[in-house]
């Protein structure tokens, strides 16, 4: 499938040699359902994606809200759009504004108005994939949104590359997954008394606290064992 040049990023080459570090991944890994979850009860919004967006297709590692098959045409895909603009990309009503980047026969099926997507990024800056919200009603996205979406990227990237490690160092600690998966659920489950749009600090702070361990956990498996 030919892309217009305008949709296709200036390091697509680079890109796209970042993305086969972690197409082959498990992505269908429970853990990376359980942080797109989270991303929905963090802003209180009904759908949620991850996606990898790859040269031809965008592969979904899962979603909430909707159901979506494991790939689909990447010019059908909104999720491609934050990995154009290499940013936090936002549609308020696609009904009124639509991507530029979406064929316009996907986009007329689509059950959303309201997009949010932050893009994966990889430790050289190469946008892999994307982390998103979406909702059939338009919604306000402050900038303190956007921060907390791109901190919740972050955390899925950390996720990516503790998998990759473990793939590519045999002798990398293991991560223990379940405690991974069991703090990624008791902190969806605290948000949920959270949801008022005052007490954003607090779902911030949760994040933030849930960043810094995992953080910590990947400078753990990091770390050459002597």
């Amino acid at each position: 499938m030919i892309y217009p040049s305008a949709s296709v990023p200036p390091n697509e080459t680079e890109r796209l040699e970042a993305v086969q570090l972690y197409a082959h991944l498990p992505l269908r890994h429970q853990i990376f359902q359980a942080v797109i979850e989270l991303t929905a009860a963090v802003f209180g919004a009904p759908m949620s994606i991850m996606s990898i967006v790859e040269a031809t297709q965008v592969q979904y590692p899962g979603s909430t809200g909707l159901v979506l098959p494991e790939r689909m045409a990447r010019l059908d895909c909104i999720c491609s759009a934050a990995v154009y603009t290499h940013d936090t990309t936002i549609f308020h009503n696609l009904q009124l504004h639509p991507c530029p980047w979406v064929s316009p026969q996907a986009q007329a099926q689509t059950s959303f108005v309201f997009y949010a997507g932050t893009p994966l990024l990889t430790e050289h800056d190469f946008a892999i994939g994307t982390l998103c919200i979406l909702d059939q009603e338009s919604r306000p996205f402050a900038p303190t949104d956007q921060e907390l979406l791109r901190r919740l990227a972050r955390l899925a990237m950390y996720l990516l590359d503790l998998h990759r490690l473990g793939d590519d160092q045999s002798s990398a600690p293991i991560p223990c997954w379940e405690e991974i998966e069991d703090q990624l659920a008791a902190t969806t489950h605290a948000l949920t008394a959270l949801a008022a749009p005052t007490q954003q600090p607090e779902r911030s702070s949760l994040v933030e606290a849930l960043e810094q361990h995992l953080d910590m956990v990947y400078l753990h498996a990091s770390r050459p064992v002597r």
